[in-house]
């Protein structure tokens, strides 16, 4: 009858307490792990345990399990370990705690082959180290003191737990990641002259014609297509008295039925298709066969959009990223280039290296213009030329980190427009500033007809202004400390923020593909921390925006053209060297490119397609707002290199 009464109360009793003791655990781990998210800032990529652990909040390794005692720990109370052995302790464990019963340890490394998460999955099978970067386990355990189980000499059980969590990486998901909220407004094409009080609150405005059967949705029409989904995170609804959402009295509606909505098409020859379409909570689309409270299908969004309150779908997915950093450990070799022009009359490309390149008068002074290509030109990370060698190019500076990867720097811009072959080596290219207010930083093709080759190790393009700098590497201010570069750097000439301006004849083309961070492991830490930006193609400064944003994470530091817009530019944004026109990206090419990778534009920018090409790519954009005024049609494909972003996770 004991052993029966023990049966029933004493192992109840412990299982209990191990539930108790999973739960501990399992917060232990997360919460450990999540506060190291927090100190990475998400750049997780390429994490190596350090040897001596320093900054205001660094992420500690500890191979070994401990207890969770301040003094066993590394970095004490000021470990991230720490962080987690206090969610244990909310959940009732600690060690020593129960009067000497419980034990709480905790272990941690970076996750490579030879350092596995402790998981049967991890060691038997190293599925989760690809996609892990640095794991922490916990362990919790108590003893039990029996009572019935005791009459037959079992005086004590012992409960345990184990859950291990990660950091590991995600693909963020869709198509189309429109960021733009009420009170987001852009500049049209036409009218940027006047301000920004376009589309506000707007995330699609599709008009024109040009619809064409999507490739991936069997058979849908559209002109706006998106293989793995759309998001649009805008609350607006068409109601009138929505602030930020634009009015008729505002002259800034763009849906023929008055009033601003999150989505807006313009007939039959504009719709929408999407894998799935999700809009934030209180927004919808001007489509008059299906109204927000009813049911059923809509004539030009298809499938019908879905509202919902999930706000992680809304967020930047790049939030917990600063700026991609300028990948040199030091200064990069100078090369002046008289009048900006590089020219090629070879029937072989000139094949040049990884430069700061500037225009420069006769006096060797910089000018600000931009460098312009002309005859095929090859850029190679393990060149040593910037120049044909005759044009009387000035160049010095440093040896490159890498033969594998380059960074090359452009100010005043890059302007492709002859119909030769221009060919990009895997590596970095910036394009800093423009010296037009209202002109471009890069230009491929504007009306020409250029074939643009990229390498499948990699390639990013990153437009800017001379202030740009990456968080932990050396940014412009270092690189720009070149003597020659004095009068670029002190702004006495000026560079604005510049657009990506992709516009090539029907017989131009384009074959380029972003970041693959699984290239970048083993090259020096400046080129590998470019991992955390796997998949990016083209970034645009977090400061060319509609917004004042923070260049570390990306969030709303203030709205200084909130609900109307704005027409005159307040002083943060030409702080910030913004016109009314640098935070788009013009996409009005009518060839066919083959684009693979994501295109990255911060809330308060814009994508506007036009054109009459129709583009079928395996390309993400994330941006503000999408406008599409021509008859092109932009049928994006599931990327084979999509955006990643780093998530805390419990893996056992």
């Amino acid at each position: 009858m004991c052993g029966m009464m023990g049966l029933a109360v004493d192992l109840g009793w412990s299982f209990f307490v191990e539930k108790q003791a999973q739960t501990a655990a399992d917060a232990a781990a997360l919460g450990a792990v999540q506060e190291a998210l927090v100190r990475l800032n998400g750049s997780s990529f390429g994490f190596s345990c350090p040897a001596s652990p320093s900054g205001s909040l660094p992420v500690y390794c500890q191979p070994a399990p401990v207890d969770c005692v301040s003094g066993t720990l590394p970095g004490g109370t000021s470990s991230n370990l720490w962080n987690g052995c206090r969610y244990a302790q909310q959940n009732g464990f600690t060690s020593g705690g129960s009067g000497g019963r419980q034990r709480v340890t905790i272990q941690s490394n970076e996750a490579d082959p030879l350092n596995p998460p402790p998981t049967d999955m991890c060691v038997t099978q190293m599925k989760c180290v690809k996609d892990a970067v640095y794991w922490v386990t916990a362990r919790s355990t108590q003893t039990v003191p029996q009572l019935f189980s005791a009459v037959i000499n079992r005086t004590e059980g012992i409960v345990s737990a184990k859950a291990t969590a990660a950091l590991v990486s995600v693909i963020v998901p869709g198509s189309f990641i429109a960021l733009n909220q009420a009170g987001d407004c852009i500049s049209r094409p036409t009218q940027e002259s006047k301000g920004f009080v376009y589309d506000c609150g707007v995330d699609i405005d599709s008009q024109g014609g040009g619809a064409n059967t999507c490739q991936q949705s069997g058979g849908a029409i559209a002109a706006i297509c998106g293989g793995s989904g759309i998001i649009l995170s805008s609350s607006c609804n068409g109601n009138g008295n929505q602030t930020g959402c634009g009015t008729t009295g505002n002259n800034n509606n763009s849906c023929a039925n008055g009033g601003d909505y999150a989505g807006c098409t313009q007939g039959s020859t504009s719709r929408v298709w999407g894998l799935s379409i999700q809009i934030q909570t209180g927004g919808w689309v001007d489509d008059s066969s299906c109204t927000q409270a009813g049911s059923g299908a809509c004539s030009d969004w298809t499938p019908r959009p879905v509202n919902t309150g999930n706000q992680t779908l809304f967020q930047d997915p790049l939030h917990k990223l600063s700026q991609p950093p300028i990948a040199a450990s030091g200064p990069i070799a100078t090369c002046g280039i008289p009048g900006g022009t590089i020219s090629n009359a070879s029937a072989s490309p000139l094949v040049l290296g990884p430069y700061q390149y500037y225009a420069i008068n006769a006096q060797g002074q910089p000018t600000g213009a931009p460098i312009n290509l002309t005859g095929d030109v090859t850029f190679s990370a393990s060149s040593t030329l910037c120049s044909n060698g005759s044009s009387g190019a000035v160049g010095s500076g440093a040896s490159p980190l890498s033969t594998q990867f380059g960074t090359f720097l452009f100010y005043g811009g890059l302007q492709m427009t002859t119909n030769n072959t221009f060919t990009f080596g895997a590596g970095q290219y910036v394009m800093v500033g423009t010296a037009s207010q209202t002109g471009p930083s890069f230009v491929l093709g504007s009306g020409g007809n250029p074939h643009v080759v990229g390498n499948t190790f990699g390639t990013q393009f990153i437009t800017t202004a001379p202030s740009y700098n990456g968080t932990g590497y050396p940014g412009l201010a270092t690189q720009m400390s070149a003597s020659a570069l004095t009068s670029l750097a002190n702004g006495s000439v000026p560079l604005y923020q510049g657009y990506i301006d992709i516009s090539t004849g029907s017989s131009g083309s384009a074959d380029l593909y972003g970041l693959d961070r699984n290239n970048l492991f083993g090259l020096p830490p400046e080129i590998e921390n470019l991992g955390n930006y796997s998949g990016n193609l083209f970034w645009q400064d977090r400061r060319n925006s509609t917004l004042q944003l923070s260049t570390t994470d990306g969030s709303v530091v203030s709205k200084p053209c909130y609900a109307n817009g704005c027409s005159t530019l307040p002083t943060v944004l030409t702080d910030n060297r913004v016109t009314f026109s640098s935070p788009k990206l013009n996409y009005t090419s009518n060839a066919n490119l083959n684009l693979h990778g994501a295109v990255y534009q911060p809330r308060g920018a814009w994508f506007r397609s036009g054109g009459g090409g129709n583009t079928h790519a395996r390309v993400q954009i994330v941006t503000g707002m999408i406008l599409k005024d021509g008859s092109a049609q932009l049928d994006l494909l599931p990327t084979d290199r999509p955006s990643v972003k780093f998530i805390d996770a419990l893996i056992e």
